[in-house]
């Protein structure tokens, strides 16, 4: 009898266990597919925002550089071709920054006047913007981290700052802040509209 019985239940508790590794075993193989399936929704997530700030958008900049702090809408037809239009401080209202064909225009008032690429990307901080525009587009070099929605990307820099940091909406690619901390300076970004946007 003890004899029937020890076979009735050796079976029973062998397959417990192997009811028990195939739990296991299928937990892990279905994390693995949700973990590959997150970093593809990563790699989509960085491929549509570098499509979207490579072509046309409009936007609204307030820039803080130090203690000054300016206004300007922003107008991309695409990478490299673009237009600032500044509202404040009252000294720039009305002065146009335009970016075409790699020639640069300041234009105020109809009185026009050329200025070279190397000065605007050296010296303003509206080639700051536009080379970070130009970083992100590429994605070179950049490290990425998401928290309580928001996706950072970084480039880093010489010292313990990064070059710059830019914090983006990941879902519908929208940017929303660059930083420059070495250079302390920050553009915070508002009305974020893709000219493709139906």
């Amino acid at each position: 009898m003890m004899q029937m019985l020890s076979r009735f239940f050796v079976p029973k508790k062998l397959i417990a266990v192997l009811l028990a590794l195939l739990v296991v075993i299928g937990s892990i193989f279905l994390f693995q597919k949700f973990s590959s399936s997150s970093d593809e929704a990563s790699a989509q997530d960085l491929s549509r925002i570098a499509a979207n700030l490579s072509g046309g958008f409009t936007a609204n900049l307030s820039m803080e550089y130090g203690d000054f702090q300016s206004a300007a809408q922003f107008e991309q037809r695409y990478i490299g071709d673009c237009t600032f239009r500044f509202s404040s401080p009252p000294s720039l209202d009305g002065f146009e920054l335009t970016l075409s064909d790699g020639k640069v225009t300041v234009c105020y008032r109809g009185i026009s006047s050329s200025i070279s690429n190397d000065q605007l990307f050296e010296s303003s901080g509206a080639g700051l913007f536009l080379q970070a525009l130009e970083t992100i587009t590429s994605m070179q070099g950049l490290s990425s981290q998401t928290e309580d929605g928001i996706l950072t990307l970084s480039l880093p820099g010489s010292e313990e700052d990064p070059a710059f940091s830019a914090k983006l909406n990941p879902i519908d690619a929208e940017l929303l802040e660059i930083s420059f901390p070495q250079e302390n300076f920050k553009v915070v970004v508002s009305d974020f509209s893709p000219s493709n946007a139906n």
